[in-house]
Order: structure tokens, then C-alpha cells, then sequence
């Protein structure tokens, strides 16, 4: 399978050209640094656009053009309601036909869309981390949703100063990952978010709070909902950054007090939360096996 990858010179196109490099069933025939599409992107069978979603809305009309099949890890086609993307992101979608046909990449829960997609919308790394810790309460009634997370650096992008401590932004309602999460959710309107960025390079720990009726035995819930995902890992006690950095693994650790449900996650913000779900989609548009991703 040939492939293109735009936006190699940022943290996830470089990681995306790492993974390719070790898989023998692919080969990278065009890259570029931002959204020029000239030279062989006539070999291209699948695009990859780790660019900035101005860039992306840009790229992926003409690739699809051309029967281009996509995978983008920029938030341009993630989400359905125009007005709400134009709010967050804060400029005009140049593609609204498009959204229609875009597939959240989300595979523990879309995969079978997933397989036909001509367009598939990377989730954000956040927004990784925080669905797969929800989905298995979903008709257990999610009524108020509060999120406190902790990023590497390499999340923000290469232009984020690195900071010296562990310090706040877009804290409340205002983070960019936040729509997508309740329309994957279905809970608008329901999520209190707080990120964090931290000063080292890779990898999302996030504690999730539910104020609901808890389950009798969340551990066996959670490990009944993703006893086949090659990718979803539950434990008992805790969950590590060190154990998922580098990977494409997410580790999950639902328990309950009080009246709370407290779900922490920990993933790799450039593999399961960017690159290596971006893989992973491939793999699943293609027919390869999932677990070809490090």
C-alpha cells in the first residue's frame, strides 16, 4: 500500500514516518512538510495529514478528488455541526459537504464504519483518552462529567514553549476537544474539562469524574466492554504513563467512591492518541491486522 504523509516536519508526522518505516506492507511514496500536493501524490493511495486543520481543509478535498483515500489528524472533519466547529476553532469550515462523509476514527467504537470510510477524522489525544473512558457507562445515564488531564508537551505542537511545571490552559469549557467528546457521547453540554500541559515530552493521564449511579462491579463491566480491543487495557489499581509511552496502548482504571465513579486513563498522546490510532485506522481500512502499529 502506498502512502502520503503531509506535515513530516511536526511531533505527529514525524511519528508517523517512524511507524511506516517498520511496517513491510507499506511504502511512503510523497511527504511533504505543509500542503503542497505536487510531484508523484499521483501513487498515493492513502493520505495522511498531520497538519494544522487549515491546512488539512485544504489538502483532503483534493485528495479525495483524485480517489485519495484519508486519514486526518487535525481536527477539520471531526466534527458534524458547522457552528460548533466555527466556535472552537474559531475560523470558517472551507468544507462543510464534507463532514458528512467523515468517519470519527475512534475504532472501539466506529470500526465497521471505519473499513469503508473514504475520510476518517483522527480524534484528538484528549478526546482519545476521555472517550474510551466513558464508553461502557454509557447506558448507565452520564449525568455531570468532570475531567482533570495532564499532557506532555508534544501535544501542543512544536511551536508550545516547553513549560518549567505542570501548568493550566483552556481550563472549563473551552479546550477544543471538548465538542467532540459530547457529540461522540452524546452528553451536551455536560463536561467540565481541565487540561493540563506538562513538561515532559509524551504521554495523557486523565481522571475522569461521574456524579451517577454506579455499577455494581465497574471493573467487570469495563472489562466485559473491551475484552477483544487488541488496544484497551483494564487494570485494577492503577494505571502508569511509563507502561504506555511509546505505544498504542490505552490502560484504564474504573472505580467507585462515594457517589463518584472516578475513571483514570493513561495513553501516549502521539500513539494512541495521534499517530499510532492513525495506524491503527489504516490497518483497519486496509485489512491488515490491527496490532501492526510499534
Amino acid at each position: 500500500m502506498k502512502i502520503g504523509i503531509w506535515g513530516i516536519s511536526g511531533f505527529l508526522g514525524a511519528e508517523l514516518t517512524k511507524l511506516f518505516s517498520k511496517l513491510p506492507e507499506t511504502e511512503i511514496v510523497y511527504t511533504a512538510t505543509s500542503r503542497q500536493t505536487t510531484g508523484i501524490i499521483e501513487n498515493v493511495e492513502v493520505g495522511f495529514l498531520a497538519l494544522k486543520a487549515e491546512q488539512s481543509m485544504e489538502v483532503a478535498p483534493e485528495l479525495l478528488g483524485r480517489g485519495i483515500k484519508v486519514i486526518d489528524l487535525s481536527g477539520a472533519f471531526r466534527l458534524k455541526d458547522v457552528s460548533i466547529f466555527e466556535k472552537y476553532y474559531q475560523f470558517k469550515h472551507g468544507h462543510p459537504d464534507l463532514l458528512g462523509i467523515s468517519v470519527y476514527g475512534l475504532p472501539e467504537k466506529n470500526r465497521e464504519k471505519i473499513r469503508n470510510a473514504q475520510l476518517i477524522a483522527n480524534p484528538g489525544c484528549y478526546a482519545t483518552a476521555i472517550n474510551l473512558g466513558l464508553l461502557p457507562l454509557l447506558n448507565h445515564g452520564l449525568i455531570k462529567v468532570l475531567v482533570k488531564a495532564v499532557s506532555g508537551y508534544t501535544g501542543a505542537g512544536k511551536e508550545v514553549k516547553v513549560p518549567k511545571t505542570i501548568t493550566p490552559y483552556k481550563s472549563g469549557r473551552q479546550h477544543q476537544h471538548i465538542p467532540e467528546i459530547e457529540q461522540e457521547l452524546d452528553i451536551q453540554e455536560r463536561l467540565s474539562f481541565f487540561p493540563q500541559i506538562a513538561p515532559w515530552p509524551r504521554g495523557i493521564e486523565a481522571t475522569i469524574y461521574v456524579k451517577k449511579s454506579c455499577p455494581t462491579d465497574i471493573l467487570d463491566l469495563y472489562r466485559r466492554f473491551y475484552a477483544k480491543e487488541p488496544f484497551v487495557r483494564i487494570q485494577s489499581e492503577e494505571v502508569k504513563l511509563d507502561s504506555v509511552v511509546g505505544t498504542n496502548f490505552c490502560d484504564i482504571c474504573p472505580s467507585t467512591q462515594d457517589s463518584f465513579t472516578v475513571i483514570k486513563v493513561a495513553i501516549d498522546n502521539l500513539g494512541k492518541g495521534g499517530s499510532g490510532q492513525a495506524v491503527q485506522n489504516f490497518n483497519i481500512l486496509c485489512g491488515y491486522p490491527e496490532e501492526l502499529v510499534y
